[in-house]
């Protein structure tokens, strides 16, 4: 009698295993739903002027976040990182802007717009007084900017253009991604919950 049930057995367990693995590789590494607001509250706009203090092949790059990891041995999904590290010259103090998900074709000018202009870059306020970050090695994540006296911008005429200008500012929405994305996928899971969790 046992033995008529060990097929319905056997696709249970199948069914959970793969249910268990598929919330293992699709879960963020963070928790960051949760402590989301509280981090966005701290945000700040801060007056900076960037300088390019980098080797440029060090400067600007192109990479990507793992969303999960595969259990079969397809590639996992991802999304792309546009990165800019700079100095900025008031403050001394060193910056990287992430912006998450962009294609290249809207970042490709944004480090030789942004370099030498005043503008106000979004930071959260404990990273910037945390004398842990701003340095070369431990850069003070920059989620969003925008011109003080006009916004960043370059000339264009392809479709999205308003009057010959295309805006490199990015939206609400985009900074709010890029604020999301960087706390559940790149922040070092230890720090995530020493200053979340621990509290």
């Amino acid at each position: 009698m046992m033995s008529s049930y060990k097929p319905l057995i056997f696709l249970i367990l199948v069914v959970i295993f793969f249910f268990v693995m598929y919330k293992i590789s699709h879960d963020p590494e963070n928790d960051a739903d949760k402590y989301y607001q509280a981090y966005f509250n701290r945000l700040t706009a801060l007056k900076i002027a960037p300088v390019d203090k980098y080797e440029s092949k060090y400067s600007v790059r192109f990479t990507h976040y793992n969303t999960g990891f595969s259990i079969i041995g397809f590639k996992a999904s991802s999304g792309s990182i546009y990165v800019f590290n700079f100095q900025d010259s008031i403050s001394r103090k060193y910056f990287s802007l992430r912006l998450f998900d962009k294609s290249h074709q809207s970042t490709f000018s944004v480090d030789e717009v942004l370099v030498n202009k005043l503008i106000l870059a979004y930071v959260n306020q404990d990273d910037l007084n945390n004398p842990l970050y701003g340095t070369k090695q431990n850069s003070i994540p920059v989620f969003s900017f925008k011109g003080i006296t006009e916004p960043v911008r370059i000339i264009s005429d392809n479709p999205g253009s308003v009057n010959g200008y295309k805006t490199l500012e990015p939206t609400q929405a985009e900074y709010e991604h890029n604020v999301l994305t960087y706390l559940k996928y790149i922040m070092p899971q230890k720090e995530f919950n020493a200053r979340f969790k621990g509290k």
